[in-house]
């Protein structure tokens, strides 16, 4: 969340840091933040659920994506779909951020969402990573090609990490008719056979879960 959008739903400025990427924070005496500069998911491009392989939409400019934004958003508007005012959000794709939190027990990637720079995950090393499963996925910028399982799985297999949970996979935008959760089955699905050492952790709907245990 910009801090924009924070400071104006009244957060006090003492507790919001600026950050684009490439800053270290000091959280307490025992944990720490690394942010790394990221990519929101192509949510100009056409999209599906897991279990299902999406392609096409490679190499669209950027005013092509703008205005299938802006026809997406007048749809969702007339449909009675849109955002809820009374909600904190921003309205824009840009400055999708990434944080590496290093702590006693372990080191945990927190993805803003679907979209990620290999130069950058390539580097990357967690425990446990929390990994956006809701939309397109973004790889360097262009729409990935292939299904929502492929692209986590893709994540995983450049992070390596001990545990994964996904995040992100709410009905966010309280459509009616849709599940409040994804059905992620083809997800655990491909992590299981792909890489069956690794941990896969589910939560419910606010929920709460134990990591690095």
């Amino acid at each position: 969340m910009k801090p924009r959008v924070l400071g104006e739903r009244g957060v006090p400025a003492e507790q919001l840091w600026r950050a684009q990427g490439g800053e270290h924070f000091r959280l307490n005496d025992d944990v720490s933040v690394r942010v790394y500069p990221s990519l929101h998911s192509c949510i100009w491009s056409n999209n599906a659920p897991p279990g299902t392989v999406v392609t096409g939409d490679y190499g669209v400019f950027e005013d092509e994506r703008e205005g299938r934004l802006a026809r997406s958003r007048a749809a969702r508007a007339a449909s009675g779909n849109g955002l809820r005012p009374e909600w904190a959000y921003s309205d824009s794709t840009g400055g999708a951020l990434d944080y590496l939190i290093d702590t006693p027990d372990g080191t945990i990637l927190f993805q803003d969402s679907m979209g990620y720079w290999t130069g950058i995950y390539a580097g990357l090393r967690a425990d446990l990573a929390i990994l956006g499963a809701s939309g397109r996925g973004n790889v360097d910028g262009e729409p990935f090609q292939g299904s929502t399982e492929q692209f986590i799985l893709r994540e995983c297999e450049l992070i390596r990490p001990r545990q994964v949970l996904s995040g992100h996979h709410d009905n966010y935008a309280g459509a009616a008719g849709l599940p409040d959760l994804t059905d992620l089955g083809p997800v655990h699905a491909e992590l299981a056979r792909v890489m069956p050492r690794l941990e896969v952790l589910e939560v419910g709907l606010a929920g709460r879960i134990t990591v690095l245990g």
